[in-house]
């Protein structure tokens, strides 16, 4: 089983850094207030569909625990948790988009549930349903039975239509910060035998971009192919990203229009990445966090080394920043059509280093 899948939270009070959700639905579990209908927004891996889970859990839970959380015990909960209760339905919106689908389920939620308090259906991915569909499942939302939740899923909020919205109760999935990422990979290389020092831990948070399934993600890989003592050092390594002194002295370089220096140091990062994303995302980040040192925001930064960024701030104009961030963000652009990687790289340090 996968990292992400094992340590999947179960109960209300695993999950990280959602507690404004997490409290708000504990108290509608405790008064007997459940909703009809929950809209769950944010980005990937910020734990929307495993709280949709817990929910399904909560709700038919036969031993409701004192502080919401599901018994995970009960005859309920083990089926919930087991995939084989009929009662809670997951519908992936991304395959199964079209009105006949919803349809379907329409003339499925008429009935009562076979052995739990309520039917329970969490549609994951749902601003990919159609038009027609969206119309469809409208008509369940207004009127739906005493016995039925809906929990729909989206990291696109806005393409979900304002009808849809209005009838569920929304929720905002949070991205993760860095110290709540590493600190849950800290627990579970704890868990799982694996030495890993708190530096690592922060890298792989950093990669994470805010999702804690990603984190667990890259934690299993590096722990595929390095085995169980993992460092800084192995992590760039074996996920091919450049640390974060490289991409610092790539952009020192880019400063003092050291064009040579910075090729040089492009190179070395090209030749043990497969992904120039990664590549342009880096530098893409690290140009952000200059513009906010350079327009006096430093301590909202999750990251390492800030008093080096400020540092180097104090050598380059906000407007070569801005600029630079532009370039970079066409490139990334550029990149999704092109096979041509090392050469768009060259040609932005080049662009870069040459102004």
């Amino acid at each position: 089983m996968t990292l992400y899948r094992k340590y999947r939270p179960r109960k209300f009070s695993e999950v990280v850094g959602q507690e404004h959700i997490t409290n708000t639905l504990v108290r509608q579990l405790l008064a007997g207030k459940i909703g009809h209908a929950y809209l769950f927004c944010g980005s990937r891996g910020t734990g929307k569909t495993s709280v949709a889970k817990i929910l399904a859990q909560a709700v038919n839970c036969e031993a409701l625990l004192d502080n919401g959380d599901p018994c995970g015990v009960c005859d309920s909960c083990v089926s919930i948790l087991g995939g084989v209760n009929t009662d809670v339905a997951e519908m992936d919106a991304a395959s199964n988009n079209g009105v006949e689908n919803v349809r379907a389920l329409r003339d499925e939620v008429l009935f009562a549930p076979s052995s739990s308090k309520y039917r329970v259906y969490i549609i994951d991915e749902v601003h990919m349903m159609t038009g027609a569909a969206f119309n469809a499942l409208l008509k369940t939302l207004e009127e739906p039975p005493k016995h039925a939740i809906f929990v729909l899923a989206t990291t696109e909020v806005h393409k979900v239509p304002i009808t849809i919205q209005s009838r569920c109760q929304r929720f905002d999935f949070r991205r993760l910060s860095v110290s709540q990422i590493s600190g849950q990979v800290a627990k579970v290389a704890e868990e799982e035998g694996i030495l890993i020092d708190a530096k690592a831990c922060d890298v792989i948070g950093g990669l994470a971009d805010g999702a804690m399934r990603d984190s667990l993600s890259l934690l299993e890989k590096v722990r595929s192919q390095g085995g169980d003592a993992i460092n800084e050092s192995n992590i760039y390594e074996i996920l091919g990203v450049a640390s974060g002194s490289e991409i610092f002295e790539l952009v020192d370089c880019l400063i003092k229009k050291d064009v040579k220096g910075a090729l040089e140091i492009s190179e070395g990062i090209m030749n043990r990445n497969g992904d120039v994303n990664n590549v342009f995302n880096m530098i893409f980040a690290h140009l952000s966090n200059l513009a906010l040192c350079k327009a006096g925001a430093s301590e909202i930064l999750e990251v390492g080394e800030v008093e080096r960024l400020k540092e180097q701030a104090t050598k380059v104009a906000m407007e070569w920043i801005v600029g630079a961030m532009q370039k970079c963000r066409e490139m990334m652009g550029i990149v999704r059509f092109s096979g041509l990687t090392k050469p768009l790289m060259e040609g932005l340090v080049v662009e870069l280093g040459g102004e």
